[in-house]
């Protein structure tokens, strides 16, 4: 009996060394600038969006873009459609419009080429909607909880953020789905060192992008710098951990009658380069103002006033910081063109005109 112990400690221990080489451990204090500590990050038009008039016109600043390799952008300017346009940024057709039936939305927040189809989810109703690439309905399947984005991790699978809150999944910030069911097949990412709790600032807002490699997957929870790697199915691949100048841990909810509103990621994803890219919200230094005048007027705060949009750049290989942006103003977000990350912001050559701008991102 002691020796059959002793073999399953021993087999125990390799298995726990084995899984412990296979992960990477790094903190945000490893990664120096790669050059000049104050490096800007710089865009590069690629392309623009919208047109002056009819169904291709943008119709609100605060924009999502995704890309397909199938066919080019969809543009989320609606919470009830998209807008398909093709590599040239030439309009196709919108997709969808307010309403509960089939091929209507109350709330699409993300969009993806999933295989040979057309997948969004409806927030608001709790469903997938699925449409051929013409962009005419298909199908429809009910989802558990209110996730956020998701990003396709191969085959008919997708992996889905946002924080399921019965009480046998409070915790899990990733569900792995199977689309053909449309139900989560795997809750992960609350483990250490993240501490993840439901009860934690901002715990219901996670995070999703594509990594490095095909079929992985970075994320976290929007108030918490620590960010890993995971694979579509839930293995730990890489952590960083620890605390950034600008983005120190939110333990608690902050009390914003004499504290700022805290640090909250927006977006993050990997690039074909591993390169890490990250898009945080910021206090803006008028936050106080402007949720005083919130309270007064029972109106919501103007959020260029509450928060800036800060985006960096880190190179995981060689582990420095390539650099940073920032803005005042909201309507600027990082997406992923095919392993390729973008930033987009809406622009207005005329003033009734707005246009969604495509820039690709350099760096010193």
């Amino acid at each position: 009996m002691a020796r059959t112990k002793l073999i399953l400690a021993t087999v125990a221990a390799s298995a726990l060394v084995a899984q412990s080489a296979a992960q990477e451990v790094a903190d945000w204090s490893d990664f120096k600038p790669c050059g000049d500590a104050d490096a800007e990050l710089v865009l590069r038009e690629v392309l623009r969006i919208g047109d002056a008039e009819g169904e291709g016109i943008i119709e609100r600043d605060n924009n999502y873009v995704y890309w397909s390799e199938e066919f080019g952008y969809f543009v989320l300017d609606s919470s009830m459609r998209f807008k398909m346009f093709d590599h040239e940024g030439r309009f196709v057709r919108a997709v969808g419009r307010r309403g509960e039936g089939p091929g209507e939305f109350n709330a699409v927040t993300s969009v993806a080429v999933v295989g040979d189809q057309i997948v969004a989810l409806d927030v608001a109703r709790r469903i997938w909607q699925f449409f051929d690439l013409d962009g005419e309905f298909a199908a429809q399947r009910n989802f558990s909880f209110s996730g956020n984005h998701f990003v396709p991790v191969g085959g008919d699978r997708v992996v889905v953020a946002g924080l399921d809150p019965r009480p046998d999944f409070v915790g899990h910030p990733l569900h792995l789905v199977d689309l053909d069911e449309g139900a989560p097949s795997l809750h992960f990412g609350a483990e250490e060192p993240a501490n993840w709790k439901a009860t934690d600032p901002w715990a219901r807002i996670a995070v999703v992008g594509p990594g490095s490699r095909a079929g992985t997957i970075w994320g976290g929870k929007a108030g918490i710098p620590t960010l890993r790697e995971w694979s579509g199915d839930g293995e730990l691949l890489r952590s960083i951990e620890g605390e950034l100048p600008w983005f120190p841990r939110l333990d608690q909810h902050p009390d914003t009658r004499r504290d700022p509103p805290g640090s909250m990621i927006n977006v993050v994803m990997a690039d074909g380069g591993d390169r890490l890219w990250m898009q945080t919200s910021l206090a803006d230094e008028r936050w106080r103002e402007a949720l005083v005048e919130q309270e007064e007027t029972k109106q919501l705060a103007d959020p260029a006033k509450v928060f800036d949009i800060r985006l960096d750049g880190f190179d995981l290989g060689r582990r420095c910081h390539l650099g940073r942006r920032e803005w005042e103003l909201p309507g600027h977000w990082l997406f992923d063109r095919g392993g390729e990350a973008m930033v987009q912001v809406v622009s207005y050559d005329d003033p009734l005109v707005p246009q969604v701008v495509v820039y690709r991102i350099g760096w010193p």
